[in-house]
């Protein structure tokens, strides 16, 4: 990605420090539909979206944009840039619309997730002791979350997490593995890998995305099912350099995966039990940030701006809808993370975006933002309706 992080410093940007009663302010942007879908759609009022700006924040750098939403809770963390390095964990209630609590970590917080049993995990790695990584497990209410961190694993990277059968499952760039982390000591389930990255677990295997170095052949999905110890891998589609896969999602009641690939401006839909490609849907340039909301996957297009909404279960190949989101300014230039709540009635989508201050210290900021879609079409056209 070091070719579109030159062009993403090399632009200005302006910030404003995050603080503990955040300003917060709701608009409304455009929407597009394609006219190759439904001729006669009529344009969408604004009122059909409603955005909250929710907080700016500090980062250290952009591997920490996570995002964790579900139970009508959005947790996100910040890294402050200030003597220490201090990490902070952040409690969003969707119904209140306001952050209602944080909470101090020993650890950055690199990837943010949520179980089976509706704990939230935050983990990621602390500086001191040297790289060690920690797992942090938040239970109960957002204002009042019990927190506790477990940092046994000692010096490894996990990168993110799926889980199984009560079990964890995480990718370890370090070691090139796939590891299940419940058990103790941790047990490997493959190796070899050139550079594991995103997990998840769907139809009773782990999915997972070797991406490589950007090498011919360098980047793979991977099926995994660790009762039988096997796996089966293949590069989907494309050739030549690698296509820049970084982010993973399953369509939900199906044995689809989407796959974004920002090289190639383009975000693939492969059926894990065959890992053969389905479809293949177009989008602006570097799609980034990926999620699944009813049956649509929404992806957005950082250097063009926008969020564009794709029917998983359709053959159609372009957009429902496309968000333009540039009249936020620098605050939404390049969103890196997207998140759905799926417990919330209607479409409740959280954008994180990643952006360098220019006050000449190598800074790194992020800022918060929740989109609502009203629009009742494109709600019925996702199963949101």
């Amino acid at each position: 990605m070091f070719d579109s992080w030159k062009r993403l410093f090399a632009a200005t940007a302006c910030f404003t420090l995050f603080a503990t009663s955040c300003r917060s302010t709701v608009d409304q942007a455009q929407v597009s539909r394609d006219p190759a879908r439904d001729p006669q759609a009529p344009s969408a009022d604004p009122s059909d979206l409603a955005w909250q700006h929710i907080a700016d924040l500090d980062l250290l750098e952009w591997s920490e944009a996570s995002i964790a939403a579900g139970r009508g809770i959005m947790l996100f963390g910040e890294t402050r840039n200030e003597p220490g390095q201090r990490h902070y964990l952040y409690a969003y209630d969707a119904t209140a619309r306001k952050i209602v609590a944080s909470y101090p970590l020993p650890h950055r917080a690199q990837f943010l997730g949520l179980r089976a049993n509706g704990d939230f995990l935050a983990a990621g790695k602390s500086v001191s002791p040297e790289w060690a990584q920690h797992l942090t497990t938040l239970s109960g209410d957002a204002a009042r979350f019990s927190v506790q961190t477990d940092s046994s694993h000692g010096p490894r990277l996990f990168e993110q997490f799926a889980e199984l059968d009560g079990s964890l499952f995480a990718s370890d760039p370090g070691s090139g593995s796939v590891m299940d982390i419940s058990a103790r000591p941790s047990r490997t389930v493959l190796e070899g890998l050139s550079n594991p990255g995103p997990v998840l677990a769907s139809q009773g295997l782990i999915a997972a995305l070797d991406i490589g170095a950007g090498a011919p052949g360098d980047e793979n999905i991977i099926a995994i099912d660790p009762a039988k110890g096997t796996s089966r891998s293949k590069w989907p589609i494309g050739k030549g350099k690698g296509r820049g896969m970084s982010a993973l999602v399953a369509i939900p009641g199906t044995t689809l995966l989407a796959v974004n690939e920002w090289r190639a401006n383009r975000v693939i839909l492969v059926d894990l039990q065959t890992l053969e490609t389905v479809r293949e849907f177009v989008t602006d340039e570097m799609p980034e940030g990926l999620a699944v909301i009813g049956s649509c996957i929404a992806v957005a297009a950082t250097e063009a701006r926008k969020l564009h909404l794709f029917d998983a279960m359709s053959t159609q190949t372009t957009p429902l809808a496309s968000i333009d989101y540039s009249a936020h300014g620098d605050r939404l230039r390049s969103v890196r993370a997207v998140a759905a709540d799926p417990s919330l009635a209607g479409m409740t989508l959280y954008l994180r975006s990643v952006y360098p201050w220019d006050g000449g210290d190598k800074k790194t900021q992020s800022s918060m933002f929740r989109l609502d879609i009203l629009d009742a079409d494109l709600l019925k056209a996702c199963g949101r309706g």
